[in-house]
Formats: C-alpha cells, sequence, structure tokens
C-alpha cells in the first residue's frame, strides 16, 4: 500500500459480513496499515472477531452488529435480498448514527469500510473499500446501480482492490469517469507467509460463505474428486470423510493451504486474490445465482 498516503493515523476499520471474505482480504489491509504506525480498531460481529484474534491479538475491537440477511440456497441472491430490504435500509441508518459516536469516543482520524454503505462519518474521511464500482446487474436492477452510485458519494475517497488495469476484477473495477479513485493494488493474508514450496498430489476443497452454498460445494468435490481430497469448512458441514476435514482456526488451515497443490473454491473476489499469492493451480466453482462469481469464474477459467 506504498501509494496511500497513510502514516501515525487512528483508523476504524469494518468488514461487511456477507461472507468471510470481507475479512481474509481485511487482514492484508491491516497488515499493511500498521508497517506504518497505524493504530487499527476494528469494529464488527462476534464471528468475525474470533479470526481477527488469530492474526492480531493485540488489537482494539468494538462490537459492531451486522447487515441482516439471510441465503435460501437456491441461487436466488436478488429476490434474498428483497426480502430485507426495509431491514437493511433500518440498520444503515442507524449504523451512520453508531459510526459518529466511535469516532467522537475513540478520537478516529480515518474510516475505512468494507463495503458498507452506512460505515461513514462527516466528522472525519472515511473511505470506502471495495473491488467493485460497478455490479454486474440485469438491465431491469438499473435502480440498484442508481442506489449504489449514491452511497458511494458518501466517501471521500474510495480504495479498489486491484490494479490501474484491473487484471483481476475486469469491468466490475474500472473507474469510468469517476475522480475520487486509488487503485491500492493485491491484498490477501498470505502476505504474511514467507513462500512455502509446494507438496504433490495435494487437493484442498475451500468450502467458504454461507453454509447451505458451502455443503453444495463440499458434496460437489467428494462426487467429482472422491476421497482424496482435504476440505476446509465450518463444523456445522456435513462431511463423508470426516478424517480430513479440517475445521476451527484459520492459521491452521492456512499452512494447509500453503501447501496445497490446487485448491477448489469459490469464485469470489478475496478468494482469488489468495490464490494470487499463492500460486496454486485453482478450480473455481461460483455460487449459485451470484452474478459477480459467476462473471469472475468465466474471467479466470483455465
Amino acid at each position: 500500500m506504498s501509494n496511500v498516503n497513510v502514516v501515525n493515523q487512528r483508523i476504524l476499520i469494518s468488514p461487511l459480513n456477507w461472507g468471510m471474505g470481507h475479512v481474509s482480504r481485511c487482514i492484508g489491509v491491516i497488515d499493511e496499515l500498521l508497517k506504518f504506525e497505524n493504530e487499527v480498531i476494528i469494529a464488527c460481529d462476534d464471528d468475525q472477531k474470533l479470526i481477527f484474534q488469530e492474526y492480531f491479538p493485540e488489537i482494539q475491537f468494538i462490537i459492531h452488529k451486522g447487515y441482516p440477511f439471510s441465503f435460501g440456497g437456491k441461487g436466488r441472491f436478488a429476490w434474498d435480498l428483497g426480502k430485507r430490504f426495509s431491514q437493511l435500509r433500518r440498520r444503515l441508518i442507524n449504523e451512520i448514527l453508531e459510526v459518529d459516536g466511535y469516532v467522537s469516543k475513540y478520537e478516529i482520524d480515518l474510516v475505512i469500510s468494507d463495503h458498507r454503505y452506512g460505515f461513514y462519518s462527516e466528522k472525519c474521511r472515511s473511505i470506502f473499500l471495495t473491488h467493485q464500482l460497478n455490479l454486474p446487474i440485469k438491465w431491469y436492477q438499473f435502480p440498484i446501480k442508481l442506489i449504489h452510485d449514491q452511497y458511494l458519494k458518501k466517501f471521500q475517497s474510495i480504495w479498489v482492490l486491484d490494479d490501474e488495469n484491473c487484471s483481476l476484477s475486469g469491468f466490475l473495477g474500472r473507474a469510468g469517469n469517476r475522480d475520487n479513485i486509488l487503485f491500492i493494488g493485491h491484498f490477501s493474508r498470505f502476505k504474511r507467509y514467507v513462500s512455502v514450496k509446494k507438496k504433490t498430489g495435494g487437493l484442498v476443497v475451500v468450502a467458504s460463505g454461507p453454509d447451505v452454498y458451502a455443503q453444495q460445494l463440499v458434496d460437489y468435490a467428494v462426487e467429482k474428486y472422491g476421497v482424496e481430497i482435504t476440505i476446509l469448512c465450518n463444523e456445522t458441514i456435513n462431511c463423508p470423510i470426516e478424517s480430513r476435514k479440517i475445521t476451527g482456526g484459520w492459521l491452521r488451515q492456512d499452512e494447509v493451504l500453503l501447501h496445497a497443490e490446487t485448491i477448489i473454491s469459490r469464485s469470489g473476489y478475496s478468494t482469488l486474490m489468495d490464490l494470487k499469492m499463492l500460486d496454486s493451480v485453482a478450480i473455481l466453482v461460483a455460487t449459485p445465482g451470484q452474478r459477480e462469481q459467476l462473471y469472475l469464474q468465466k474471467r479466470h477459467a483455465t
């Protein structure tokens, strides 16, 4: 993040709670911020805190409520979102007030929101962290784009997790005529590790995301690739090969991924940044109904 002039600041950062990919990439961003004598405070829910604490045991946390949402498991993401619209709007309005309170109480110099539209304050500089300046929506969903663009205007700067050529994000990250954009590059928690020589023959399944979709990925992988795979997943996921199922701490799973020759995973953007750092063979399977992942899967298909 050498192209970002942030030094000796009190920074408040919060990731979206829809999938742990936002936590994953924030680990890399926080690592970089700490190198420049910044003090970082993380606002997150309890589940996110458990992960962050593995990497930052000394950091300060604010328990902060996430955005209400549930996945139906049938690939109807827009429908699932629409059912919660009124609840999401109320949460966003309350969040704006909460952030103002945090800024005053903790004497914050800079707020960083990882795709939380309500996590900003007019009391200090606020930055929106994303890879999606442009949403992969259908023509009749154009009002969603207008809402997206309107909320982005609440932030003084937008940091895009890509290079200026948008080599990973493609059209999702293109700036267009926006003038408050800074491309900060690719961030992954795996930057903190020294390079590891790959072991041969290891195929690891990363069953991340909502349980209903994680279970679908595990079932697919077991049926297609058999039992000679290692599965990283939550304890709630059913796995026919319990001896090769790894749950619990992310640091333990990191060790497995660092040695994996082939990784099968969803095609989320944070995962793509991790795969670039790991330099493993990737088999990408998009989450049903998530147009962003479908686009990224096609773009990076091998």
